[in-house]
């Protein structure tokens, strides 16, 4: 392309795909060069790379940047120039695979962008690019920068120059294009630099202060190229199964999304006819820009995955090599699609040749690409469980993963919480000696009641609802819990939930699980998209596919050492208490309220009588439940008091044998209670509820009574 030529068909075709075509670093503006500095006898070295003559200061032997070296990814091409300036030579395709860039795909929302291919948008692909080969970088977006701000940030280039460190930036010579600063000169530190625009070897004075840039520090520690290859890969894997980005008040579809975004704008017939020339234009260079850069990426997937294929676990080579093939036909296809895409670096091409039928069929070409990028992803995956240290615990066959020392679930009359069932099993299998009682106990989930305060709800029961019995039940152990919601499988925060199971389970930690009710994820298949429950112990198989979702899932984490067990059943009496004596905890009525509120519901006639047949009916499962929920813990209070009281001083086991005959009262009353439940498909009529809650009268006051000898033991537990 000739200057003229180029500038006369920009010109024609507006100022906004003038500025596009300016991105492709084939308009050659006006500028001055300067002479070579790499050969002068006066000049005077600094360090070993910097050097300086006059006025000005340089670093020598930064490669020029051309296209047509299959090296179109401008950013990681001045990456490695500047690699190569200081000492650091590594190949583009390297770079494109350890910072991940070689994987990545984004599309701006809602139109064709140009700046979609832009790596330091969105995701920070310089950090574990230069990571990989020891050092460090900061990347700054200058935009907003004061004046004094921006006069510090060139004080801190000219300092890396003289570090002989030379500095990667955007817009040194015009919008839209990565450069390099080499160099500056007094008395202003006017930077040189080499950009695409170059027309000799010599290094240009830049035009333009930079509105990007990566600022190289180090060296750091460097990770094994195993290491750095493994983090790109997860990155990729992030990237493509991450649907949305947002920066700077813009949004971009990422990976898969980012795909079916891209073919859906190819179809959108009606928003692209309506395009008046110049704009249409534009978007046809965006889509060429968006186009040879996927293409680029792709070739260097290639190179990478094979490159590395052989350096990681040996049952993760197949996979990569795997992947490295259906990238190779991804290539072949995005090749196909080019004789349909506008060369965006030729002025005149972009109207004439994206037509409609080049539109769609390049989209079709794209609906294809999408299903071989799930499929290199999905090897990509399976290479990453390859490469996953297992422990002991741990088993990987063919396409599941499991846990194999969880016991089954064991469920009875006298252990009816599904939550520390689960806990319970999770603690064990973690090598805890957890026991269902003591986890009831330690957490005083054994002495609770909690009520709705205004209707009738299956969640006070719930052991992280209201007062947070699982922390406390925890806490005995040395752990922690967190939590992750996803309401379905197809809501935003599921691919992230799945990942968290899924390097749970490769760590051997169970997940505890609200599916239908509580239960415990031992493994997962197909890549983390499906769930493997730990069954009961009256079931045929040790575990079953999950066939509803988890929309709650929680996380178990060692903290340290646990504390002493005399501190855990102080800790334990003092909340017994605490939610007696407290009237409303998160939302919920506790202790004695609690149990007026239940007592004063089941007598409110005029609140039953204006419900249907379904709510009564779900207010008789609310009330089923709590009564069911409390006898459970109850009975555990028994327990656990039981075995305290054998192993403690006279005093406080007096209270505590106390506090324990006042439950074997309460507990009477409750398992009378029961008589007064509905049989299944019966109604739940007045005068069963009625006699449920004349039942119910004498049990506050026996609670009350409990709490009180708890109180009394622990004052004599704490006495000097």
């Amino acid at each position: 392309l000739t200057t003229a030529a180029t500038a006369a068909g920009l010109s024609a075709a507006g100022p906004k795909l003038f500025a596009l075509v300016a991105v492709g670093m084939f308009i050659i503006s006006g500028h001055q060069a300067l002479h070579s500095m790499t050969h002068s006898t006066k000049e005077q070295t600094l360090n070993a790379s910097a050097r300086h003559e006059g006025n000005k200061t340089w670093i020598p032997n930064v490669d020029r940047l051309e296209f047509g070296r299959g090296q179109d990814n401008q950013f990681i091409a001045a990456l490695a120039a500047t690699l190569k300036a200081m000492g650091k030579q590594t190949p583009y395709h390297e770079l494109m695979g350890f910072s991940a860039a070689a994987f990545r795909f984004q599309f701006f929302i809602p139109e064709f962008c140009p700046s979609s291919p832009d790596l330091l948008l969105t995701f920070d692909h310089a950090e574990p690019a230069l990571s990989a080969v020891g050092l460090r970088a900061e990347c700054i977006e200058t935009i907003a920068m004061s004046d004094d701000q921006c006069r510090a940030l060139r004080n801190q280039i000219a300092q890396s120059i003289e570090a002989g460190r030379p500095v990667v930036a955007e817009n040194l010579m015009g919008r839209g294009s990565y450069g390099i600063v080499t160099g500056y000169v007094e008395p202003d530190k006017q930077f040189l630099c080499r950009t695409y625009r170059d027309r000799s070897d010599d290094y240009a004075t830049a035009t333009d202060w930079p509105s990007k840039l990566c600022l190289i520090d180090g060296p750091t520690a460097a990770p094994s190229r195993s290491e750095s290859a493994i983090r790109s890969l997860r990155i990729a894997v992030e990237l493509a199964t991450t649907d949305r980005t947002d920066w700077n008040g813009r949004s971009q579809a990422s990976g898969f999304a980012a795909f079916e975004k891209w073919r859906d704008e190819l179809r959108n017939d009606a928003r692209l006819d309506a395009l008046d020339t110049q704009t249409l234009a534009y978007s046809a260079a965006a889509n060429g820009w968006i186009h040879y850069a996927l293409l680029d990426a792709r070739r260097s997937a290639v190179q990478f995955l094979h490159a590395v294929a052989d350096e990681l676990n040996p049952s993760a080579g197949p996979h990569l090599t795997a992947a490295a093939q259906t990238y190779q036909a991804i290539v072949a296809k995005l090749e196909a699609a080019s004789t349909h895409v506008a060369i965006p670096w030729i002025a005149d091409a972009a109207p004439d040749r994206w037509s409609k039928n080049d539109r769609h069929a390049q989209a079709a070409l794209v609906d294809e690409v999408l299903t071989l990028e799930r499929q290199a992803i999905a090897q990509i995956e399976q290479a990453l469980a390859a490469c996953a240290t297992l422990p002991a615990n741990v088993v990987r066959d063919a396409d599941r993963t499991l846990i194999t020392n969880a016991e089954r679930l064991r469920r009875d009359p006298q252990r009816t919480n599904a939550f520390f069932i689960a806990m319970e099993t999770a603690l064990k299998t973690m090598g805890e000696d957890a026991q269902y009682d003591d986890l009831m106990g330690h957490s005083a989930y054994a002495f609770r009641i909690q009520f709705h305060p205004d209707r009738w709800c299956d969640s006070p029961p719930c052991p992280i609802c209201g007062s947070d019995s699982a922390a406390a039940a925890l806490a005995a152990f040395g752990f922690r819990q967190t939590t992750c919601m996803a309401e379905d499988e197809h809501s935003p925060d599921a691919d992230a939930a799945r990942k968290t199971i899924a390097a749970e389970i490769n760590d051997g930690r169970p997940v505890i699980a609200l599916f239908e009710d509580w239960g415990l994820i031992v493994g997962y298949s197909d890549a983390g998209r499906q769930f493997l429950r730990l069954n009961d112990t009256d079931a045929a198989s040790q575990t079953a596919i999950a066939q509803k979702w988890p929309w709650l899932t929680m996380m178990l984490e060692r903290t340290g050492a646990k504390p002493q067990r005399r501190q855990t059943i102080a800790r334990s009496l003092k909340l017994a208490a605490e939610q007696m004596r407290t009237p409303n905890v998160a939302g919920f009525l506790s202790g004695d309220a609690a149990w007026r509120q239940w007592i004063a519901e089941l007598t409110n006639a005029q609140r039953l009588a204006a419900m249907d047949a379904s709510a009564l009916a779900d207010a008789a499962r609310c009330n089923r439940c709590t009564l069911d929920s409390l006898i459970d813990a109850r009975q555990a209070a028994v327990r656990y008091l039981q075995s305290i009281a054998a192993d403690t001083d006279p005093e406080t086991s007096t209270h505590l044998r106390s506090a324990i005959a006042s439950y074997q009262e309460l507990l009477t009353i409750l398992t009378d209670a029961t008589r007064h439940l509905p049989a299944p498909n019966q109604p739940w009529t007045a005068e069963m509820r009625q006699a449920q809650a004349e039942t119910l009268r004498q049990a506050p006051d026996l609670d009350t009574r409990a709490v009180s000898q708890l109180e009394k033991a622990l004052n004599a537990m704490t006495e000097p």
